[in-house]
C-alpha cells in the first residue's frame, strides 16, 4: 500500500506545472552569476550577470541587491531582452524569449562606480568600501512555464586605495613604474588588478603606453 501511495505522490509531482526542475545529481546545474570586482575611487568597472549551462530558458525575473557604497552608472543588456529597472538598491532585470535558449549567455552588462572610501573599519576586520553584490531569482521559467532549477553565485565590490601611477606599490611614483607599464605592454611581465588600476593614469580605461609617458613626464 505504502509503495502504491509513492506512487501516486510522484507521478503527481511530475504532473504539477511550474514545478521547479531541479538540478540533475552529478550533472550541470543552470548557474546565475556576477563576479567579484575590484575598484578604485574615481572608476567605474562593467561587469556581467551571467547564466551558464542553461537549457530551454524562456523568461527570467533576477534581481541584483547592492549596498551604500556602489552607484549603479548604467544597465545593457546583452545577449537577452531585458527590461529593466532600479529600485531601493535594488537592479530589477526581466524579460523573456519565446523560442527558448540553451548554453551560456549574458544576461546584462552592469556598470558600477564606489561611493564612498576603501579603508579598513573601526574594528579593523573589513575594508568599508566593501559592498555585496547579491542575486536574488524570483523567478526562472522554461519556454512551457516550468521553473528550473538553479545555482547562484555572488560576488562583492570592493574599493581598494589607489595612487595613481604606482604601479610597483611601494607608495612612491618613480620610473620604476613608467618602466613597468612598459615591460607589461610588450609581455615582459604581468600586473595585479591594483596594479593595472594605479597604471591608468590618464584615466582612459586602458593601460598603454601614453600612461608611462604621463608618470615620466611628472618626474621631470
Amino acid at each position: 500500500m505504502k509503495k502504491i501511495i509513492f506512487i501516486i505522490m510522484a507521478a503527481l509531482i511530475l504532473l504539477t506545472p511550474n514545478m521547479v526542475m531541479a538540478c540533475i545529481p552529478g550533472g550541470v546545474c543552470p548557474t546565475i552569476s556576477i563576479p567579484d570586482v575590484e575598484v578604485g575611487m574615481q572608476e567605474e568597472v562593467t561587469v556581467p550577470i551571467t547564466i551558464k549551462y542553461v537549457n530551454d530558458l524562456g523568461a527570467y525575473d533576477i534581481w541584483l541587491h547592492y549596498g551604500q557604497n556602489v552607484e549603479v552608472v548604467a544597465i545593457e543588456e546583452a545577449d537577452l531582452f531585458i527590461v529593466h529597472n532600479v529600485v531601493d538598491r535594488i537592479v530589477r532585470i526581466c524579460g523573456w524569449d519565446t523560442c527558448g535558449i540553451s548554453g551560456d549567455v549574458v544576461l546584462a552588462n552592469i556598470t558600477l562606480k564606489p561611493v564612498g572610501c576603501g579603508t579598513v573599519s573601526s574594528d579593523g576586520t573589513e575594508p568599508s568600501g566593501t559592498s555585496i553584490l547579491d542575486i536574488e531569482v524570483v523567478g526562472f521559467w522554461d519556454t512551457s512555464g516550468k521553473a528550473i532549477g538553479h545555482v547562484v553565485e555572488d560576488g562583492v565590490f570592493t574599493i581598494i586605495e589607489t595612487i595613481k601611477g604606482d604601479v610597483d606599490l611601494d607608495k612612491e611614483i618613480t620610473i620604476v613604474d613608467a618602466l613597468l607599464i612598459a615591460q607589461y605592454l610588450v609581455g615582459n611581465g604581468e600586473l595585479e588588478n591594483k596594479q593595472l588600476i594605479n597604471a591608468d593614469i590618464s584615466n582612459d580605461g586602458v593601460v598603454s603606453i601614453v600612461d608611462a609617458m604621463l608618470i615620466a613626464q611628472s618626474l621631470v
